[in-house]
């Protein structure tokens, strides 16, 4: 029998939400050097505030749990920078 048959609904959901956040941190590591970032004069957009932004619209509309790990691991990634703050 596969693991996977054993684990209850609510344990895979739960796997593919951790599997999902290490994806989306992966993710935000590899395309941070490569993508421009959203940046003015004054201002930096990090990466970490517009996949917080997505995560509370999240509430509000009904996504897949893959996609909410995803952005979740992008955020999060974010954190690690010694300059996440709004301001550069």
């Amino acid at each position: 029998m596969h693991i996977l048959a054993k684990v209850n609904h609510g344990g895979k959901v739960m796997l593919l939400y951790s599997l999902s956040v290490l994806g989306g941190f992966a993710l935000a590591k590899w395309a941070v050097p490569r993508v421009p970032s959203l940046k003015t004069e004054k201002y930096h957009l990090h990466h970490w505030i517009w996949a917080s932004a997505a995560l509370i619209s999240f509430m509000f509309i009904t996504v897949p749990t893959f996609v909410i790990g995803t952005f979740t691991g992008v955020a999060l990634q974010g954190l690690t920078y010694k300059n996440w703050g709004f301001l550069q």
